[in-house]
């Protein structure tokens, strides 16, 4: 079981939520950080960037973080689309196997600040990408998938 802080325990309890998360991915040359917010935010002594892509922003979205009940090692997949096509050769030589990723679940207030420290959500390796070009867009679709740390 999750030991969760004061104010995230409250933010669940609140009528509105404003969840974000924080993803960090190790690439061959460099971390990648994202947060589902907007913007750029310091947390963790780490700036994290909102993903931007074609035509004023790509956008990432993300399965359901799954707890393992078992013996199993739970997966989770990532895509994030608007890329440029002009960044995707760069993206599928930046992805390496068996990096570590980790996932972050917090909350933001009315003003878009964070409540409290984040939970870490989830924590494994980068399995599997895929890179789809869309020529007629000019822009493209990057899926990443982990698996748990198991």
């Amino acid at each position: 079981m999750r030991q969760l802080s004061g104010g995230t325990r409250t933010e669940l309890r609140a009528t509105l939520k404003r969840p974000v998360f924080f993803i960090e991915a190790e690439f061959r040359t460099a971390f990648v950080r994202l947060w589902t917010g907007s913007g750029k935010v310091t947390w963790n002594g780490q700036e994290w960037s909102a993903p931007t892509g074609a035509q004023g922003g790509a956008i990432l979205s993300m399965e359901a973080i799954r707890e393992a009940v078992a013996t199993e090692a739970p997966g989770l997949k990532f895509v994030l689309s608007g890329i440029p096509s002009s960044l995707l050769g760069y993206c599928l030589d930046e992805i390496s196997i068996a990096k570590p990723c980790r996932v972050w679940l917090g909350f933001v207030n009315e003003a878009g600040a964070l409540v409290d420290e984040p939970t870490r959500s989830f924590a494994g390796r980068l399995d599997a990408s895929a890179i789809h070009a869309d020529p007629a867009a000019g822009a493209g679709t990057v899926t990443l998938h982990m698996e748990d740390e198991m």
